[in-house]
């Protein structure tokens, strides 16, 4: 677009011209003054027109892609800046450790946390009998582990064992074996409703045969091995009302 000055010429040219200064001279002041205010809104046009044309439009427009330019170039400095560092504390870190003892590292300690992950660091069968032992002890009892690896001890003379199963440590049992002989087919049947007398009136207590021997257990799932110690003392008064509830029932 060519300027508007270019055409018609700047404002003072404009005022001056042959055309308008003898017109403007020999008119009355109004028309002096209607024609003054005319010239300088065209003038006003003018310097507006030269403002906006299309090189001061180019101009900013080039000014934004320079700065665009230069923040680009500046992200892109930084980003080299920060891999060369990773490579340098990779190169550093790789000196100092060899490749077999890093993996070996890593491995380790993958290894540790799926150990801790799982069922709280407790999850061998020795790690379990010696919990249990270990809280037995200090309640006064005198366990031991029996020929099938579970935990031992004697309560009020009888005989008790938790069960130690490491593929299911949050499963924690304790049995009483042999609490009555079954001697007849008729004492069988008499044993059956008994026991089915404990279990539908005890909390957490179960009573059943096994061969010619009736057994009491008490069964929970925990959410963590550890937790047996919260619930042991319930747990056995739980099975010992098991118990008395069967021999009332096979006493009636």
């Amino acid at each position: 677009m060519v300027k508007l000055s270019r055409i018609y010429g700047t404002p003072l040219q404009i005022v001056r011209s042959p055309v308008l200064m003898p017109f403007i001279q020999s008119s009355t002041y109004h028309y002096r003054l209607g024609y003054s205010l005319i010239v300088c809104g065209f003038a006003l046009l003018i310097v507006l027109a030269n403002g906006c044309s299309p090189k001061s439009r180019i101009k900013n427009t080039d000014s934004t892609v320079v700065q665009t330019a230069t923040v680009g170039e500046s992200a892109e400095r930084v980003r080299r800046e920060a891999a060369s560092q990773t490579d340098t504390v990779a190169a550093d870190s790789t000196s100092a450790h060899t490749p077999s003892a890093s993996s070996e590292s890593l491995e380790l300690l993958s290894l540790l946390a799926k150990q801790v992950e799982t069922s709280g660091s407790v999850s061998k069968e020795s790690d379990l009998q010696n919990m249990y032992i270990r809280y037995l002890t200090d309640e006064g009892y005198k366990p031991k582990v029996d020929k099938d690896g579970d935990v031992q001890f004697k309560h009020e003379s009888k005989v008790y064992f938790i069960s130690v199963d490491e593929r299911d440590p949050e499963f924690f049992r304790i049995v009483l074996a042999g609490i009555w002989s079954i001697e007849s087919e008729l004492e069988r049947q008499k044993v059956l409703v008994a026991a089915d007398h404990s279990n539908a009136t005890s909390k957490v207590a179960k009573v059943f045969t096994l061969r010619d021997r009736v057994w009491v257990s008490i069964e929970v799932f925990l959410s963590k091995p550890e937790q047996f110690r919260q619930i042991f003392k319930r747990s056995m008064s739980a099975l010992q009302n098991g118990v008395i509830e069967f021999v009332k029932k096979m006493k009636e």
